[in-house]
């Protein structure tokens, strides 16, 4: 009944769903190219890309192609399970999951204090990253792209998280989030 009154009693400020908002969904999109195209870029000055396709037979370079399909599946699943983890451990509650449009969503009908939020939002950046990083420097260099591809596609596949993270961040006003998935509300708090 407490949540319902300080409910009440804060104003929402705005909302936004890149699913029903197709210029932010535009806007997220490009970031992700982006994204994706300068980490591209720096690969390439870090291992040439020959090394992707230095393969003795078809049959090596197709059983690489399905570890990046396959590794990039992973990353995916577990990125999603991380922040139904984190809902979990911030809240005590199971998460609303799903999928919209061929998107996956995590969502609860709770609010959430910036910290709260950001380590919701941005954990499953955090520990994939740091995981891939460290398999780049594990496996040898004719291996390189195969993490890295995967690495590049985690990083710009999560361009919806940063943004949500970065409007939280920048929010001037003391405020509480509501995150049921599909859009994100600003409360003031």
């Amino acid at each position: 009944m407490k949540k319902t009154k300080a409910k009440a009693k804060s104003k929402k400020l705005y909302s936004f769903n890149a699913q029903t908002d197709k210029k932010l969904r535009h806007n997220i999109s490009i970031a992700s190219i982006l994204t994706a195209a300068a980490m591209l870029v720096i690969g390439f000055f870090i291992v040439p890309i020959r090394a992707l396709y230095d393969v003795p037979t078809l049959g090596a370079f197709i059983w690489r192609a399905v570890i990046i399909v396959l590794g990039m599946a992973v990353c995916l699943a577990v990125h999603e399970e991380i922040h139904i983890i984190a809902l979990k451990r911030v809240t005590g509650k199971k998460a609303d999951t799903g999928f919209d449009n061929a998107y996956p969503y995590i969502g609860s009908s709770d609010t959430f204090e910036k910290g709260s939020y950001l380590i919701i939002s941005l954990s499953p950046i955090v520990i994939i990253g740091v995981l891939l990083l460290a398999l780049l420097f594990l496996v040898p260099i004719s291996w390189f792209w195969v993490v890295y591809i995967i690495l590049i596609m985690h990083i710009s596949g999560s361009v919806g998280d940063f943004y949500c993270a970065y409007k939280i961040i920048t929010e001037k006003n003391s405020i509480r989030i509501k995150d049921e998935g599909r859009s994100v509300e600003i409360w003031k708090a």
